[in-house]
């Protein structure tokens, strides 16, 4: 009898070791499989702490997202340079001679020249690092030794949309043109250099819409992209990549698409009714009818005849 019980508690130790290898196994497929959804390769058992921190997914895909943006550069229109005959070899090879004849830029190295390919003497120029780029920039010596007549093009902005942003926050009182002070505003609270701040959504009565605003650097929009909040008049705003779309503008003081508010010195018109002299708010009618083209509809309606015609238009200029 107690040799038989001995063989069962044999078996049973068995089994629970049997049992605890098969937990931990699956454990470790278990563990593999959620650092293969978090987007990372399996960790090993024997890493530190700070090598087995995940990145979230949305941060990687944001990251991922602004990999397409181009590398710093300046833009050059050689039209009066006298080098329409000269390869693009025969460009980079001036320009980094010029550089080099430079105090300020002789570190400063130019890795590619790409031309337009619709004007052969447009070209933009490449470089390593914001600061490479802010050093030619601002140390113009190189340009008349190399092309002397050439003109370089001004900084270039660097993009992010911003949804859920508070109308209040950003606009003026008329809610449909940005504070002057909006960039400033928005550059202090984050640490970052605001170039410009621009409206995306149409009027409405909502309280909050979409809005891009331009970077000076292309660092800074690639980490509030990363980041995917950025804040906004102390309230939290999301940002994402802005994908230019082109589309006619509207002058929302009288509603026709041939000129923008600002210039705009007349009466203004009703978005609902093209009613003179009064807004959407303050507006009696029942009924709706469009400034731009007199429908049955209001000025802001994308079904617009005469909307749809500009469009057409500029998509058509733009494929030429």
């Amino acid at each position: 009898m107690e040799e038989h019980m001995g063989k069962m508690a044999k078996q049973i130790a068995a089994l629970v070791e049997s049992t605890r290898r098969n937990l931990s196994s699956q454990s470790q497929i278990n563990a593999t499989y959620v650092n293969v959804l978090r987007g990372g390769l399996p960790t090993p058992t024997n890493s530190s702490p700070s090598s087995t921190a995940a990145v979230p997914v949305r941060a990687n895909h944001a990251i991922a997202s602004t990999t397409r943006t181009r590398p710093p550069a300046i833009e050059l229109d050689l039209t009066n340079a006298n080098v329409y005959n000269a390869s693009p070899g025969d460009i980079r090879a001036r320009l980094q001679t010029a550089l080099e004849s430079q105090e300020p830029t002789k570190e400063v190295k130019c890795y590619r020249i790409t031309r337009n390919p619709s004007d052969a003497a447009k070209v933009r120029a490449f470089f390593r690092t914001e600061e490479d780029e802010e050093l030619v920039r601002s140390n113009l010596g190189w340009l008349e030794t190399a092309f002397r007549g050439a003109r370089i093009r001004g900084r270039q902005w660097h993009p992010v949309k911003v949804d859920n942003v508070n109308k209040l926050a950003v606009l003026n009182d008329d809610r449909t043109t940005v504070r002057a002070d909006a960039g400033q505003i928005i550059g202090a609270e984050n640490d970052v250099e605001v170039a410009q701040v621009r409206w995306l959504s149409k009027p409405s009565g909502r309280l909050y819409g979409s809005a891009v605003v331009y970077l000076a650097k292309k660092s800074e929009a690639d980490a509030l992209l990363a980041r995917r909040v950025i804040d906004v008049g102390g309230e939290a705003a999301y940002t994402n990549v802005f994908e230019h779309r082109p589309r006619p503008r509207r002058c929302f003081k009288c509603q026709s698409y041939d000129h923008l508010q600002f210039r705009y010195r007349g009466e203004e018109r009703c978005a609902k009714y093209a009613g003179i002299g009064h807004r959407e708010d303050g507006c009696p009618s029942t009924t709706v009818k469009c400034a731009a083209c007199g429908g049955p509809h209001r000025a802001d309606d994308r079904g617009c005849p005469e909307y749809d015609k500009l469009l057409r238009e500029m998509l058509c200029q733009r494929n030429e």
